[in-house]
């Protein structure tokens, strides 16, 4: 499909060849009893890479770095040895050599097809970034097929495309991060030195894995805090510039970003205020009333909610915050525009 419309990949590709393993063993129940986690580091020579649980009956993955299967056999044994640090009882149930690719293609639509998952992006597996971010693409279709009936045909192909667009730079973003640093490039013979010799290697192995690693671990922002700068239904007629920096997403309005979940009381937040059309938050003094005109002039479904009771005007740095269906910030500003009818064809695509 990808070819069929004319789309090619473009980014890169890594040069080390990776081995993934999945394999049976319970040997690893007593290894590891006393240091359980979702995810092992290897940080040796015999087996740099990385190594985790798949359920709790002794089945797990691993990822071999620099293994080339395509140079002849290997010796799966002596890699879950090097591993585990010595040799196990294992069953290995398959291999998977595969080598790390950051590409996107460089169109992701034509018409009515639309390009998703591996079809549009290839991403390295750290993080779930690959998953994630396919899932994320199919999200959208499904958020606007039914809220923008009766909005413009150019609002829903123009939200689709730039949505899917950002979504997969955001995504390949993280994974490149995330690649930047792999288990083979922190082996330290120091670790295995003499106690205090060993254990400032390894501190100092621990500061970087959290430095170049954080975004990995910690990546509710890749869902939730990505920004549409470029949209063309999006408005910034307002500030000009979004209204926070990306380490703010989750406490400050941003147009083009996810409207912040604040709760309002138990079990009713933000959120909850948006509907299935434009939705307008009055969270300040700011007069409503030339919204509320304008949409019935050009014909955009619009409903207004007056939050000003709960004095987050300062809070989220907006007075008045126009949000799409799908929780989108459409525009912000301290007033309504001098030519409100204007901004929501805009933001319509209308």
């Amino acid at each position: 499909m990808r070819k069929a419309i004319g789309a090619n990949y473009i980014g890169s590709r890594s040069l080390t060849p990776n081995l993934g393993l999945v394999f049976q063993t319970h040997d690893l129940d007593n290894i590891l009893v006393e240091r359980p986690a979702v995810q092992y580091w290897l940080l040796n020579d015999e087996t740099p890479g990385l190594m985790g649980p798949i359920d709790l009956h002794g089945t797990w993955w691993l990822i071999a770095f620099g293994v080339d299967k395509a140079k002849g056999p290997v010796n799966t044994d002596a890699i879950i040895a090097g591993a585990a640090g010595k040799r196990l009882n294992a069953t290995v149930l398959s291999t998977d050599p595969w080598t790390a690719r950051m590409e996107l293609v460089d169109r992701s639509r034509d018409r009515r097809v639309f390009l998703l998952g591996d079809a549009a992006h290839l991403n390295p597996p750290f993080g779930g970034h690959g998953l994630n971010t396919g899932i994320g693409d199919a999200v959208p279709r499904v958020e606007n097929r039914g809220p923008v009936a009766g909005l413009g045909r150019r609002w829903v192909a123009r939200l689709l495309r730039v949505r899917t667009a950002a979504a997969a730079r955001t995504g390949h973003r993280g994974g490149r991060s995330n690649n930047a640093a792999l288990s083979s490039d922190l082996i330290r013979a120091a670790a295995d030195a003499p106690a205090a010799t060993a254990e400032t290697a390894r501190l100092q192995i621990s500061q970087t894995i959290h430095e170049m690693k954080a975004a990995e671990y910690f990546s509710l922002d890749l869902g939730l805090g990505h920004q549409y700068t470029n949209s063309p239904v999006i408005s910034d007629q307002e500030t000009g510039k979004p209204a926070a920096e990306q380490d703010t997403w989750a406490t400050k309005v941003r147009s083009g970003g996810r409207l912040p979940h604040v709760w309002l009381k138990p079990g009713f937040s933000t959120l909850h205020c948006v509907g299935t059309m434009f939705t307008l938050l009055g969270l300040g003094s700011a007069d409503t009333s030339p919204f509320e005109e304008a949409a019935d002039q050009v014909g955009v479904p619009l409903s207004t909610v007056d939050l000003r009771q709960y004095g987050l005007g300062a809070e989220l740095g907006a007075e008045l915050v126009l949000v799409r269906p799908d929780h989108l910030v459409a525009w912000h500003g301290a007033s309504a525009p001098a030519d409100t009818s204007a901004l929501l064809r805009h933001v319509a695509g209308l």
